[in-house]
């Protein structure tokens, strides 16, 4: 793991509020505490990076590469992290409020007690990401692919995941209190004991779906397949 010590003076000069770290080789770097408030870290290789409790607040990481970034604790509230590569990056108890993750690489991550309220996830890969107890309140997850995630006891309440690929995914004890699943696959998913009061399935397909002590109320069934 390199110190900020070891970087080229010119980068250290720009690891601050609002600096510009396009571009910049930041991989392995230890980056902890940092404060990078609306820097420009578009394209930024970030791989392996240390960056526990870091202020990202509004900054612009699109297209960056954070694969296996240690993220906990990190604050990126409104942050552009669009078509960014977090496959592998440990995000637990970060704060995602209001970030665009769209077309992001999430694969594997780890997202426990995370907080992605109001966040947009749409056509973001997460196949077999940890999110347990996550929070995704309001969030935009349309046409994303989160097959085999674990969202055991996720907070999801009005989410928007129509299109969604939820195949083998782990909902168990879920809050999905007027969650759209309209389109969604959840075919083989594990939703016990999960909260789907006023959900809307309209075509979302449960195909051997384990739905047991699912409370549906207010749910229209009529037009989702294979309840």
């Amino acid at each position: 793991m390199r110190t900020i010590s070891e970087l080229p003076v010119g980068i250290q000069a720009q690891l601050r509020p609002g600096g510009n770290l396009h571009m910049a080789d930041l991989s392995d770097v230890d980056l902890s505490n940092v404060r990078l408030g609306r820097a420009n870290l578009t394209g930024a290789n970030l791989v392996g990076a240390r960056l526990c409790r870091a202020g990202l607040v509004g900054a612009d990481m699109s297209t960056s590469f954070l694969s296996g970034a240690d993220m906990r604790d990190a604050n990126m509230t409104g942050a552009d992290m669009r078509g960014t590569d977090l496959s592998e990056a440990d995000m637990r108890n970060a704060i995602l409020i209001a970030t665009n993750l769209s077309c992001a690489n999430m694969t594997n991550a780890i997202l426990i007690d995370a907080n992605l309220n109001r966040a947009v996830l749409t056509d973001t890969e997460l196949p077999h990401a940890i999110m347990v107890s996550c929070n995704m309140v309001e969030a935009n997850a349309c046409d994303a692919d989160m097959t085999g995630v674990n969202l055991t006891d996720a907070h999801m309440a009005h989410a928007i995941l129509t299109d969604v690929s939820l195949t083998d995914a782990a909902i168990v004890g879920a809050n999905l209190i007027g969650v759209d699943l309209g389109g969604a696959d959840l075919t083989r998913a594990d939703l016990t004991c999960a909260h789907m009061s006023g959900a809307h399935v309209a075509w979302a397909r449960f195909t051997d779906a384990n739905l047991s002590r699912v409370d549906i109320d207010y749910v229209d069934l009529e037009d989702a397949i294979d309840v």
